[in-house]
This record gives C-alpha cells, structure tokens and sequence, in this order.
C-alpha cells in the first residue's frame, strides 16, 4: 500500500478501501474534514487502529488512529516520472518505485511525521532523500510540461470529490425517508412477487436532491469499477 506524508494534514488518514482489505475493527468517529475557507468538505464516521512499518524486517513499529474516508487522493505522481534512479540504487528506500504512478490509500499527518523524520539528508539533482524511520523517503520537484489538459483533469476529480463528501444530515435523513416508504408500500402477494405501491406526492418539500443523487450514483460507479 503506498502511503503519502503531509505533514499539513491533523490526523493519518486510510481510504475505505484499504480499510476492507485489513479488515480491521473500526471505532465509530464522526470526524469532519475542513478545507480552504474553513469550509466542511467531508465527513469521516469511523477509524480504525493501524501498524506502520517499513516494508522489510525492522523493529521499528508505529501504532496510530486513521480516520477513514471513502477516498483519499488519486494516483500520485498522476503519470510516471521521467527522473533518473540511478544515483538512489545505493540507498535503502522507503519507496524505490517513487517515479511511478500508483494509487494513494495511507495518509500519514503531522500526528505521527514528528515520530518518524530522523537527522539526515540525501540530495542527488532536483531530489531529496530525508532519513526516517520508514527509511529513505523521496521529496522535491521535477520539471514536467505542463498542459491543460492536466489542469482539467484535476479540477474535475476535486468537483468528483466535493459532489461524493458533501452528503449533510438533512440529506441522510431524506434517504431514511425513502427507505421508509420502500418498506411500508411494498409487499410479497400469494404468487410470491413484489407489489410496490406507486408512490404520490405529499405535502413534503424534499428540497435539491439532484447533488446527493449524483453523489451516491458516482460513489456506487467507483465501487463498481473497483
């Protein structure tokens, strides 16, 4: 599982996910996630305790809290990086296949980033290797060609994830209501098949659901295609 360090994030946090392949015990914890603005940009309901160690034999073991959350980041770096590994090939690192683009399931805040940076620093060109006690992790930037293209793309997974996090109370609440109508208008008759009563309108306003729809709809695609 490749993990990402950001010491600006509170607490580590684990995709949903990940969480499944663990199978881990979870803690129920409504935890809300603050963005730019001060603005709540999502909601955390559980977490689960975790071990992170190096990924060879080490006696080196951190136990921490991460809160989990139906996703966490794309693939970072979003495409494989043309940089030279040739001068890291003698270090032992935490990563070695850091130029490659994978998926993001472990993020790892300033909670724990205070236990695990070490003395020692590594810099081979526009690269450097900060000594841990995950072993060598990688950090710096890379020249790339940007494009438009790039920009779009980012911004449309950013609109992707506000659209599947913002889910408010009142939103959950209108679910509870139509899972309610579900169960009292529908019954089994004597041919063994499912009457459904077909539902009218009452005196309820149900306000914009378009958002919440469009949310759940493109989580339960990402399930799918998971």
């Amino acid at each position: 599982m490749r993990a990402l360090i950001d010491q600006g994030s509170q607490r580590a946090s684990i995709s949903e996910e990940a969480a499944q392949i663990l199978r881990l015990p979870r803690k129920k914890l409504i935890t809300d996630l603050v963005g730019l603005g001060n603005t709540t940009v999502g909601r955390s309901k559980s977490t689960i305790q975790i071990e992170i160690k190096p990924r060879f034999q080490s006696d080196a073991v951190h136990v921490i809290d991460a809160m989990v959350w139906s996703t966490l980041s794309s693939a970072q770096p979003d495409k494989n990086l043309d940089v030279s590994v040739d001068g890291w090939r003698n270090y032992c690192l935490a990563d070695p296949l850091f130029y490659k683009s994978d998926r993001i399931v472990l993020l790892i805040g300033a909670d724990l980033y205070h236990e695990i940076i070490q003395n020692g620093v590594v810099k081979i060109g526009s690269l450097s290797g900060q000594e841990t006690s995950l072993v060598l992790i990688i950090c710096g930037s890379v020249c790339g060609h940007g494009s438009e293209n790039i920009v779009m793309a980012v911004t449309k997974e950013l609109e992707r994830f506000w659209e599947m996090e913002e889910v408010n109370e009142d939103d959950d609440s209108k679910e509870d209501k139509c899972e309610q109508l579900f169960t009292t208008s529908t019954q089994i008759n004597e041919d063994n098949r499912l009457v459904v009563r077909l539902p009218f309108k009452e005196d309820i306003e149900l306000g914009d659901s378009r958002k919440v729809a469009l949310a759940r709809f493109l989580n339960l695609e990402k399930k799918m295609q998971i």
